[in-house]
């Protein structure tokens, strides 16, 4: 083993986190640190994105490193899929069983010569990286190095002229890409989990402003978003001097994402939904006190369908059939009745790609 690699195929969150962590390991291993960076995977629509793609990677750094470091070791070469395609590289996150509980002094020798190992997971997988290291303080620290592009510097420095950091919530309101799944994405995607994993991480409006309310707090609200509709609603709701965001600066897919996320970690209080790494990441980072919004589905479901592309009448069906037998799932161990009333509505919307969500079979002829 010469290098610790880190790799990761969704979002920025979870990508950053993971390349900390595996930052910390091959600090810890006096090994080199080495980042592929991949176009995003999943649905078939994200082939052509411009969203974290290598193309556009000095969108998001300064340069083709990760991190600023005196020890050039420590800075994260980033390579694209195609440069690392040599390598044989060994995923820790399909190892931990047999790596966990191994020592620094250990963990070199349980790899083949030729074997690198892969950090793969947004979190620590290794014993001693909990028990022996102060892992807020090594994340802080690292993240302080992150070599961010001069565009998304600016951007933060330009939000922070206009918000108190310290004393404000921020919000994560995640728009863009899930609806581009859920009017573009093929609906064997949507199918085969692609919609679980929307209602997931999709939080209504409402629910984020439920949030605020009741919190009982009255200072600046950052809100994190790539809709400016969202931006709107908040402003209309909280008064446009109390709420401010990164929408209306001059950046690409890539640099909002970036800033968005610099700016998340700089709060003290984060609203995020349900499952997000991309606020865990920036509250794992920074120490803000991270709050997940909970489920709302009949009102993430009215959302997500109004946003549905209606020129396709039957695929607007379909993504209904799908949609609600989708939450069906979801709810069915917690809350059988919803589940009922859900797994009835997808039916009459499409009873086949129901059933097939739900597992039933059509009777035989």
């Amino acid at each position: 083993m010469k290098a610790i690699y880190t790799a990761r195929g969704d979002g920025l969150g979870t990508r950053m986190l993971s390349a900390l962590y595996a930052r910390i390991l091959a600090q810890q291993l006096g090994l080199p640190l080495k980042v592929i960076w991949s176009p995003l995977g999943g649905a078939s629509i994200y082939a052509d994105y411009v969203l974290m793609h290598p193309r556009f990677l000095l969108e998001i750094f300064a340069d083709r490193t990760m991190f600023t470091n005196p020890n050039s070791d420590l800075r994260g070469d980033i390579l694209t899929s195609e440069e690392a395609a040599h390598l044989r590289l060994r995923s820790l996150y399909y190892s931990k069983t047999e790596i966990l509980g191994l020592s620094r002094q250990e963990l070199p020798a349980a790899l083949d010569e030729a074997e690198e190992l892969l950090y793969d997971f947004p979190g620590p997988l290794i014993d001693f990286m909990s028990s022996e290291i102060d892992l807020g303080s090594a994340l802080s620290s690292a993240w302080s190095q992150v070599n961010w592009s001069a565009p998304v510097r600016e951007a933060v420095a330009a939000v922070g002229t206009r918000i108190d950091f310290p004393t404000c919530t921020a919000v994560h309101v995640r728009r863009g890409d899930i609806l581009d799944v859920v009017n573009r994405g093929d609906l064997e995607h949507l199918v085969n989990d692609g919609m679980i994993q929307i209602l997931q991480r999709y939080t209504p409006l409402g629910a984020f402003f439920r949030q605020i309310d009741t919190s009982a707090l009255s200072g600046d609200i950052l809100v994190c978003t790539e809709d400016e509709d969202v931006v709107q609603r908040f402003a209309d709701r909280y008064g446009r001097a109390r709420v401010a965001s990164s929408i209306g600066l001059d950046l690409t897919e890539n640099q909002r994402a970036a800033t968005d996320l610099l700016l998340l970690s700089k709060a003290r209080q984060i609203f995020a939904p349900s499952v997000s790494f991309f606020s865990h990441c920036a509250a794992t980072v920074s120490g803000a006190r991270l709050t997940n919004t909970g489920w709302d589905l009949a009102a993430s479901l009215e959302e997500i369908l109004a946003f549905t592309d209606r020129s396709d009448a039957t695929r607007v069906r379909q993504v209904s059939a799908i949609a609600y037998a989708a939450a069906s799932r979801l709810v069915a161990a917690q809350d059988p009745g919803l589940a009922g009333q859900f797994r009835a509505q997808a039916a009459l919307f499409d009873a086949g790609l129901s059933g097939r969500m739900l597992g039933e079979h059509a009777p035989a002829a």
